[in-house]
């Protein structure tokens, strides 16, 4: 019988100093104070500004095509 991995489960990793299990967002391990390998990083600048830009390109669009809607009494 295969079981199932809860999503508590997905996010354990193991501390490369002391071997015990840490979640995988934590940057220091709470019981030996090792550094963990974050598996999450930040965005970059550029990254950051073209999402910007995507997602006010949709918000208008989506804007516009309400407005329209509204004033052709079709919404």
């Amino acid at each position: 019988m295969k079981k199932s991995i809860t999503n508590y489960e997905k996010h354990v990793i193991k501390c490369p100093s002391c071997g015990k299990d840490v979640l995988d967002h934590m940057a220091i391990c709470p019981y030996c104070q090792g550094k963990l390998q974050v598996g999450y990083s930040e965005l970059s600048k550029k990254t950051k500004k073209t999402v910007k830009i995507v997602l006010w390109i949709i918000l208008g669009a989506l804007a516009v095509t309400l407005i329209i809607l509204k004033v052709l009494d079709i919404f």
